[in-house]
């Protein structure tokens, strides 16, 4: 068996590109992965083909050989060479596992769970920065998030997370709050825009007092459970 083509792939995944690469053999076996790159999926795509090159033609079953080519063939000058290391040799497992016809999983030291359980991610960050990209109303309050939870448990979930942010409308500066030192009055997000380095920024300066306060109460708090030893399934709830 040899590969014939390995494709780099990328698609609008709304928050970010989402990537894929596909390996093909001469006898019809095709391997898939997902690659990842937050905000540039392109030049990683550029890097998989760059070293995809090298291993046109070579027998896709010997995964081993060809992570040590991959990595020590990126040294000089590919960029993201683990990612690209990673994302053929998941490939080149999918092409295994149906060459050898058992589950990718039966190579990887056999089957884990049944059933894997999920949680709802980024919650109320989603609604607060992205609401048109996830489809749901613009939403600003605590009391908003809290109201908007029993969907998450009305639609089967048990647990849900986001990022730490606070309450607060699009389109003002941010202003003194006597419960959390420093809240935005009408926006925790500013203006955002697209950054190259950094993914996105916002173009207002955001105070650094903005955060501290809130900051050492939440430590506070948690190292006042810890204190008061807290059981185990309490501390697994409460950093979920």
């Amino acid at each position: 068996m040899k590969i014939t083509a390995i494709e780099p792939l990328t698609c609008d995944g709304g928050l970010r590109e989402f990537g894929f690469v596909k390996v093909t053999t001469d006898e019809g076996i095709v391997g898939w992965a997902e690659t990842y790159d937050w905000h540039t999926s392109a030049s990683l795509a550029a890097a998989l083909r760059v070293m995809g090159r090298t291993l046109v033609g070579s027998d896709p079953r010997r995964i081993e050989l060809f992570n040590e080519r991959t990595w020590y063939g990126g040294r000089p000058g590919v960029p993201e060479r683990i990612k690209v290391l990673a994302a053929i040799d998941l490939a080149l497992y999918d092409i295994k596992a149906q060459w050898l016809g058992v589950p990718v999983y039966e190579l990887l030291g056999g089957k884990f769970r049944d059933r894997i359980p999920l949680y709802w991610s980024h919650f109320a960050t989603y609604r607060a920065v992205w609401p048109s990209v996830v489809g749901a109303e613009p939403q600003f309050t605590y009391r908003q998030w809290a109201e908007a939870a029993r969907d998450v448990v009305a639609q089967g979930y048990k647990v849900l997370k986001t990022n730490l942010i606070q309450e607060g409308e699009p389109g003002s500066a941010w202003t003194s709050s006597s419960t959390t030192g420093w809240a935005a009055s009408s926006s925790w997000r500013g203006r955002w825009s697209r950054s190259a380095s950094t993914g996105w920024r916002s173009s207002r300066s955001i105070r650094t007092r903005s955060w501290r306060p809130a900051a050492r109460r939440a430590l506070a708090f948690v190292m006042a459970r810890a204190s008061c030893g807290a059981n185990s399934s309490d501390r697994s709830s409460s950093g979920t």
